[in-house]
């Protein structure tokens, strides 16, 4: 036996473990090589007792090692196994014991230290993974469960509002009703200051709240210039001043979140919230959906309310731009052109009609083809105090902007590159929203009258709602076209013959057209 002890030491020297033999007292009778490598102190282990330097440690993995070894020893078990961790000199690591009897009939065992500190981390690292992986699962399954009841409160808000003021309240009540928001309003722009103010909250929200255009980089103004939703999720970076330090003092994080359909902006909801957290990514898209969809009911009342309010708006704008063709025409020729009506003629162009004068028909032709917008331009006919016009365009923005906030074009007339727009909205239509949106497509954009009346208990909408619903759109057009070319004039400005070959017609077919328009208009007209 003895002859193979150098070969069986040689043998543990190589092994990639510290390994040491315990007599029953916990003497240390063998150490490899490893072992004695592994630290000074341990260098001259044979002969000391192994207890005596874990109990020097004190700690819970000291005991559980003592105990280990001894049941070994004792014969209770015949193999404990422990995985520790280790400051060493070559910095924090993790190691699994292993100790086993020598001999089934002796109290020698054998103590194996392992260094797994690569696979112990990757275990922990997947631990933690999968402990981040449950809490995101929570976090998210919380997060919609929370903003599902939220859409679906606002959602049904929406539904039984009637006015745009129902609709803000509504959604502010409906966010401080959900966790974790504690605080909402809605600001929106002041028409005569420029600033903003507070137009609707929570029952316990001021609402005389008012940021002025002397606070740039407040959050609410940065929404309302970038039409984008701003987030702070530290409330510490909002000065002490500010109102939203005065409004929620208790406040970790904020949103300001821009109310825009169709290119307008209908305000600014401002929520606050108790947690930091409360707006990440994934809660942004939900929200900005949401600012959209409330938006949209805002603009959808407002067009009703046009044709149902007791008041009316009227206002007046002028507007100015290079590169849109009737302010380039009138400038560049020095004419005055007056906007005569529009006709869809299908889901993507549109029909204008208008009169100019002081200009030469054949030069205003010329230029007006130089505009790809125009997608064709016509000179229908002449009479004593201009020329009458058509033109195929893609999309009328100043009409068409108007619709889409509700309004209705009474009359617009350009010259020397400004047009002089005349229009009606509802009585609580958001004119600055209509400011604003006019604004993205103009140069220069100017309200220079604003005035309220009362509605005629006969509205002339809901008469020509009706004529529009029994015209057909031949009938339509052969109509408005007669009326703008002057064709009821006397002496008649333009003839039929002329209207026909505008729509490309026989005149026996404009005059078919024009007459069915006709009777229909005088049925409603007296027969209601």
């Amino acid at each position: 036996m003895e002859q193979h002890e150098p070969l069986a030491r040689l043998t543990l020297d190589t092994l990639p473990m510290n390994i040491a033999v315990l007599d029953g007292d916990g003497t240390i009778l063998f150490t490899n090589r490893s072992w004695d490598e592994f630290g000074e102190e341990s260098a001259d282990a044979t002969g000391s007792n192994y207890f005596a330097g874990i109990d020097m440690a004190g700690d819970e993995t000291a005991s559980k090692a003592v105990d280990g070894i001894r049941s070994v020893m004792d014969g209770e078990q015949s193999l404990f196994s422990l995985e520790y961790p280790c400051d060493t000199a070559d910095g924090s690591k993790w190691f699994l014991m292993r100790v086993v009897p020598l001999s089934e009939d002796g109290e020698e065992v054998v103590v194996a230290h392992t260094d797994i500190t690569e696979r112990k981390l990757a275990e922990l690292r997947a631990q933690e993974r999968a402990r981040e992986l449950q809490a995101e699962r929570q976090r998210l399954e919380h997060l919609i469960s929370r903003v599902n009841g939220l859409v679906r409160d606002v959602m049904a808000a929406l539904m039984g509002a009637e006015t745009s003021d129902d609709v803000r309240t509504a959604v502010c009540e409906q966010f401080v009703a959900a966790e974790p928001y504690v605080q909402a309003w809605i600001a929106d722009v002041d028409l005569r200051t420029g600033g903003l103010v507070g137009v609707a909250g929570a029952p316990d929200a001021p609402t005389d709240v008012e940021i002025g255009q002397q606070t740039p980089d407040d959050p609410v103004a940065r929404a309302t210039e970038t039409t984008e939703l701003q987030v702070v999720s530290a409330m510490e970076e909002v000065p002490e001043s500010s109102v939203h330090q005065k409004l929620c003092p208790d406040a970790k994080a904020m949103a300001a979140l821009p109310l825009v359909a169709d290119d307008s902006l209908y305000g600014i909801l401002v929520v606050y919230a108790d947690e930091s957290d409360a707006f990440d990514e994934r809660e942004r898209v939900i929200l900005e959906a949401l600012g959209r969809t409330v938006a949209t009911a805002i603009n959808a009342i407002e067009r009703k309310r046009l044709l149902t309010a007791d008041t009316v708006v009227e206002v007046e704008l002028e507007i100015a731009d290079r590169g849109a063709f009737v302010f380039d025409l009138s400038r560049d020729l020095d004419c005055e052109l007056t906007y005569g009506g529009a006709v869809p003629q299908d889901e993507d162009t549109y029909l204008l009609f208008f009169t100019a004068s002081g200009c030469a028909t054949q030069a205003l032709l010329e230029q007006a083809s130089e505009y790809p917008e125009i997608s064709a331009a016509a000179h229908v006919s002449d009479f004593e105090s201009g020329s009458f016009f058509e033109f195929e365009v893609a999309d009328p923005p100043i009409v068409s902007t108007l619709a889409s906030h509700g309004g209705r074009t009474r009359s617009i007339t350009v010259s020397k590159g400004v047009a002089r727009v005349e229009a009606e909205l509802a009585g609580d239509a958001n004119v600055r929203a209509l400011v604003d949106a006019l604004s993205e497509t103009f140069e220069s954009v100017e309200l220079v009258a604003y005035r309220e009346r009362e509605r005629p208990t006969q509205t002339r909408e809901e008469f020509v709602s009706q004529l529009m619903a029994e015209l057909t759109d031949r009938q339509r057009t052969a109509l408005q076209k007669a009326f703008v070319g002057g064709f009821f004039e006397w002496p008649r400005a333009t003839s039929g013959e002329e209207l026909a070959a505008s729509m490309d017609i026989s005149p026996s077919t404009y005059h078919q057209h024009l007459r069915a328009a006709q009777r229909k208009l005088v049925t409603q007209i007296f027969d209601g």
